[in-house]
Order: structure tokens, then C-alpha cells, then sequence
């Protein structure tokens, strides 16, 4: 759906780091300077009462991106189509 729509974008997978801990993906995205989007926000922001004060993101002042897409229990990956196409 993101290339549909003019996106470029690639899975972890498809990037051959599947497997990979947050923080080894951290420098991949910022050199590529990808908008990285993910279900796992604690891990990149920090806790929900004090975003920015830990997590993988903490540390940088600027990059392309982050997206944290929280909900409980997780996206179906038919619900992540959905929202994806309300853009």
C-alpha cells in the first residue's frame, strides 16, 4: 500500500536485519535517514509519562522520523491497511 500510494519504504526484513534489537536498527535509520515506524514505542521514546527521557531516540536532536502506532493487544496487519488508507 505505501508504494501504491508514492511511498519508499522497506520492512526490517527486506533490509536483511530481521532478528535485529532496537538498537542496532537505530543506526541504519538514521543514516538512511528513515521515518521509522513502529508498534514498540517505549523502547525509542521512552514511557508514555516522560517521552524523550529514554529509549533509542533520546539521545538524537534530529532525524527523519519516528511513528509509534500503540494499541492494545497490537495492529492486525488488517487493521494497519486500514489506517494506512485513511491517509
Amino acid at each position: 500500500m505505501a508504494h501504491e500510494r508514492g511511498f519508499e519504504c522497506s520492512h526490517v526484513n527486506h533490509l536483511g536485519m530481521t532478528g535485529h534489537k532496537d538498537w542496532e536498527l537505530k543506526r541504519t535509520i538514521l543514516e538512511g535517514d528513515w521515518t521509522f515506524i513502529t508498534n514498540n514505542s517505549i523502547d525509542f521514546r521512552g514511557p508514555v509519562d516522560k517521552p524523550g527521557s529514554s529509549g533509542e531516540y533520546a539521545d538524537v536532536s534530529l532525524h527523519a522520523g519516528l511513528v509509534c502506532i500503540n494499541a492494545p493487544g497490537g495492529l492486525s496487519p488488517a487493521v494497519q491497511r486500514q489506517l494506512f488508507g485513511l491517509t
